[in-house]
């Protein structure tokens, strides 16, 4: 078994919570850089670290990954604080908005502080951008970037961007730019403080990995993202399909959850 198979074989044991024994054979050294190729170095220790034997493991290799399982960690505890404070602020100042892409989707994985994070991404009303800008820095956010669709802030070091849309018109196709375009609205509000359900953000985080797709490519982090969301969400997919259809990616979102099962076996009905 190549590097990247096995690599995909231990996430899928992870994933299904099933105990692993480690083969022999396995370049560590090599399945290591892979992981952090694919932003999956944390998890890849979480898994390393309680199998059966990992005493094979290179003790050099495994504290690699350690160090960086604890700054993923790190770097997830202050992402959360600031996630909780972005929602204090704004809530104060009377701006609706909602968290997703990474906050929401690592609470699906088995490890949720293991999923890591570039920045924290949030969507508010069109309309409200002058008005969250202002109550974001007065609260001592620093506003990187402004003035297009996506506002960039940081405060403490972590980096956080203020979406006005979810989808550009050009990034994908009209249908996707039509049906997400007013998703400000179709938020379920607790006061200003909004989330979608589990069924609209499936049906973004498929067009955002079409998005990659179209303009680099996806690794397999964006496969395990839907895999864990899909597996560990209540879903109803009548729905799912029903909006995917709408944005024109039916066909695509079949070819992304047939890879889930036959990589981490979700056990999906493909295209009902």
């Amino acid at each position: 078994m190549n590097t990247s198979n096995y690599l995909v074989f231990l996430l899928k044991k992870h994933l299904n919570g099933e105990s692993i024994v480690l083969d022999s054979e396995t370049d560590f050294v090599k399945l290591a850089k892979l992981a952090e190729f694919h932003n999956l170095s944390a998890v890849l220790y979480c898994i390393l670290n309680n199998a059966g034997n990992k005493e094979i493991i290179d003790k050099s290799v495994l504290n690699g990954l350690e160090n960086d399982f604890f700054k993923c960690l790190y770097n997830f505890e202050l992402q959360k604080e600031i996630k909780n404070d972005i929602s204090q602020v704004l809530s104060h100042a009377k701006v609706r908005h909602i968290f997703f892409k990474g906050t929401q989707t690592a609470k699906y994985y088995p490890v949720p502080e293991s999923r890591k994070m570039g920045d924290i991404d949030f969507l508010i009303d069109f309309d409200n951008a002058q008005s969250a800008k202002d109550a974001l820095t007065e609260n001592g956010y620093a506003c990187k970037e402004y003035g297009g669709n996506v506002w960039t802030f940081a405060k403490n070091g972590i980096l956080a961007e203020m979406h006005l849309i979810l989808i550009e018109k050009s990034e994908i196709n009209e249908s996707s730019y039509c049906f997400f375009k007013n998703a400000v609205n179709v938020g379920l509000y607790d006061g200003f403080s909004g989330t979608f359900d589990n069924e609209y953000h499936l049906a973004y985080l498929i067009a955002h990995i079409a998005h990659h797709f179209k303009f680099g490519g996806a690794g397999i982090r964006h496969i395990l993202d839907i895999a864990s969301y899909v597996k560990n969400s209540n879903l109803n997919f009548e729905k799912v399909y029903r909006y995917l259809e709408e944005t024109g990616l039916k066909t695509f979102s079949t070819v992304i959850f047939s890879i889930c099962d036959e990589w981490f076996g979700t056990n999906l009905i493909i295209g009902e």
